[in-house]
Parts: C-alpha cells; sequence; structure tokens
C-alpha cells in the first residue's frame, strides 16, 4: 500500500480543487484495492477514523481509500462518515 497524498497545503488543495481535508494532517490517501482495501477499510474501522472516502472502480492504479479522522473534531463533519468518488 503507497500513501499517494498525506498533508496539503491550503494552495495546492485550492489548485487541485479539492477539499481541505488535507490541511489538517489528519488526512491520507492509500492507493490500494481489491482485498487489501477491503483489509484497510477494516483496520481503519477498527483504529477509529471517522471519514471514510472510497474508490474502487477504473485502473487499478487510480484506486484508493482516503482516511480521516475530522469526525472526531466538534464542527467539523457530524459523526462517521463513508462516501464514493465519482467514476
Amino acid at each position: 500500500m503507497v500513501i499517494t497524498s498525506g498533508y496539503r497545503c491550503r494552495d495546492h488543495c485550492a489548485r487541485i480543487g479539492s477539499t481541505m481535508t488535507h490541511t489538517t494532517g489528519q488526512a491520507v490517501d492509500v492507493s490500494v484495492s481489491g482485498g487489501r482495501a477491503y483489509e484497510l477499510l477494516g483496520i481503519a474501522l477498527e483504529e477509529g477514523f471517522t471519514g471514510i472516502g472510497v474508490k474502487q472502480h477504473g485502473p487499478h492504479k487510480g484506486r484508493f481509500l482516503h482516511l480521516d479522522d475530522l469526525g472526531a473534531i466538534p464542527g467539523k463533519r457530524d459523526g462517521p462518515t463513508v462516501w464514493s468518488y465519482p467514476r
């Protein structure tokens, strides 16, 4: 599994049209697919990650899981959230 994105500065997020979840240093994107994605998802839930974004379609090299714990910060997100990325 390869971390493809960790901390991002606000300028970079604005340039790529991304949300600001990575600007706190509490988010990571991991290049993973198939059974390894399923395994990582289970570990993330056990470890208390509250934001999970799933992209498991298209070419394997573009598949990933986004993991964050922003739901643990008051006002950032209302509890655990899971979403999928559009094609």
